[in-house]
Parts: structure tokens; C-alpha cells; sequence
């Protein structure tokens, strides 16, 4: 139980850091490594919240959007 909520507010804050890195990134690359360390983050929390087809979803999303980096 207590790992449980280490885990998840871990993963919040680090789509919280990620996400303002998003925003506050000049360089496109690196904004959308953020976005996908976003998105995974999210993926985290919704499939702890019981959510797997959400966290499917965000997890594809960033699976989609990252050969686009190269």
C-alpha cells in the first residue's frame, strides 16, 4: 500500500516536471522527449488507477510519436 502511493505520486511529480519542460523547452527535440516522458508517466498513474485502456492510449501515444525524433 505504501509503495503503491510512492509509485504514484512519483509518477505524478514526474509528469508534473516533464510536463513544464514541455512548455519551457526553446529546442523542439528535447520538448518532445519531454512530451514522451509525459505521456509515459501517465500511463503509469492511469494503470495504477485501474484505467488499462487509458493508460494503453497515452502509452501508444508516446510509442507513435517517438520515431519521429529521429
Amino acid at each position: 500500500m505504501i509503495l503503491d502511493g510512492i509509485l504514484f505520486y512519483g509518477a505524478a511529480l514526474v509528469a508534473l516536471v516533464s510536463g513544464l519542460f514541455v512548455i519551457s523547452q526553446r529546442n523542439p527535440i528535447n520538448s518532445a522527449f519531454s512530451l514522451i516522458i509525459t505521456m509515459c508517466s501517465l500511463a503509469v498513474m492511469f494503470a495504477m488507477l485501474g484505467s488499462g485502456f487509458i493508460a494503453v492510449l497515452a502509452h501508444l501515444f508516446a510509442y507513435i510519436y517517438s520515431p519521429w525524433l529521429k
